[in-house]
């Protein structure tokens, strides 16, 4: 808690010195105003209960963050003996807030699905869906501040006048794109999205597993009311992994949508009878084991491998923002034996 109280208030000298034009601060620089809570943001629970099997022995699942050093490559790798213990969560329900003005976020970044339950625990994974009901165990992690945000915005005689979350840019999806029509089309006081920027770069990445992810974000502030908004979408980026990152904005006012744009709402738009059979999805992937970052890739660089089974990997997401520098293990076709390589 003092790491966090000690950013806030070098975020508010920023804040000062911005606005102010460098007048001495009056208040003092340190102070413990004794508001930070430490807890679940997103769900509350009676209790937990360890998880045994038949013959009363603990379940337990593989710890996420444990790491050991590669016996070849020296990297740090999943250790898969490192084992933590699995719970039931009686009675989930949404967590609480505190009564604010304004709330700002930065939610963890896990995705949906198998991410969550490989972070977050199966147990826990499901008694954040029960929570929150039916088709709330297809939205990202981070729509659920969002959707508690709005809930409580919307509420009536709240004290809540904007909240603004960074998000995965995967808001505009279909699926977490549901959490915000579900308030921005609300028939009785619906909320209206006063700023937005869809996608936008995680600058200074660094080093690591973070740079390999390419992370693109979106930051949405939300008011109540029908309101006008503005849209601001990246048209130039550059020096992102430096301290002088370059990203320059195009901004754009009107009434934004759910998908974060501008003009007309094409969210509510249904399928046409005359495209049933003409297209289909192709080949899927099962998971993610074999996906690989350009580095892992270099390393299956061989003559009459690499140009066989190692091919560019693009989604749709990314075809319709920014393709990722990534690479799929593609056997299709092939058979193992003497003749292959």
């Amino acid at each position: 808690m003092p790491i966090a109280e000690l950013v806030l208030w070098i975020g508010y000298i920023q804040w000062w010195f911005r606005t102010r034009e460098r007048v001495v601060i009056q208040e003092p620089i340190l102070k413990d105003f004794a508001t930070i809570r430490v807890g679940d943001a997103v769900l509350a629970y009676d209790r937990e209960e360890l998880l045994t099997d038949e013959h009363g022995r603990p379940i337990t699942r593989q710890d996420p963050s444990a790491t050991k050093l590669h016996p070849i490559t020296g990297e740090p790798i999943r250790d898969p003996d490192a084992r933590l213990p699995v719970f039931r969560y009686v009675n989930p329900r949404s967590a609480a807030w505190p009564q604010a003005e304004f709330i700002v976020g930065n939610p963890p970044f896990i995705g949906k699905g198998e991410d969550m339950r490989t972070e977050l625990e199966d147990g826990y994974v499901r008694a954040l869906w029960a929570s929150r009901g039916k088709k709330s165990d297809s939205i990202d992690f981070v729509m659920y501040w969002w959707d508690q945000a709005a809930t409580i915005l919307r509420a009536k005689g709240s004290r809540l006048r904007r909240f603004g979350f960074i998000t995965t840019n995967s808001i505009t999806q279909k699926f977490s794109r549901r959490v915000l029509e579900k308030h921005l089309k609300a028939p009785k006081d619906p909320a209206s999205l006063v700023f937005a920027v869809p996608d936008h770069p995680w600058v200074k990445q660094g080093k690591g597993l973070s740079k390999k992810a390419a992370v693109r974000i979106a930051m949405t502030v939300v008011e109540n009311g029908e309101r006008l908004g503005k849209l601001a979408n990246v048209t130039k980026e550059a020096n992102l992994d430096t301290d002088q990152p370059v990203v320059e904005l195009e901004v754009h006012e009107g009434k934004l949508s759910a998908d974060l744009t501008i003009g007309a709402d094409v969210t509510g738009t249904i399928e046409l009878r005359a495209n049933d059979g003409v297209a289909n999805n192709g080949v899927l992937l099962a998971g993610k084991a074999f996906v690989l970052d350009p580095r892992t890739a270099e390393q299956f660089r061989r003559p009459g491998v690499y140009e066989r089974i190692i091919r560019p990997y693009v989604d749709g997401r990314e075809l319709a923002h920014r393709p990722a520098s990534r690479f799929v293990i593609d056997a299709f076709g092939l058979r193992a034996g003497p003749d292959e390589s």
